[in-house]
């Protein structure tokens, strides 16, 4: 279970932080376009 979890754990650290970069890219352009409105 160790090693399953080391093999886990990785994968789960990028998926993380492509979540958290997507978003915060997503609250970015909102940002830029709420000027506009």
């Amino acid at each position: 279970m160790g090693e399953y979890a080391k093999r886990g754990a990785l994968p789960a650290r990028y998926l993380a932080a492509a979540i958290h970069l997507f978003v915060y890219l997503l609250s970015a352009q909102k940002i830029e376009k709420a000027p506009d409105v």
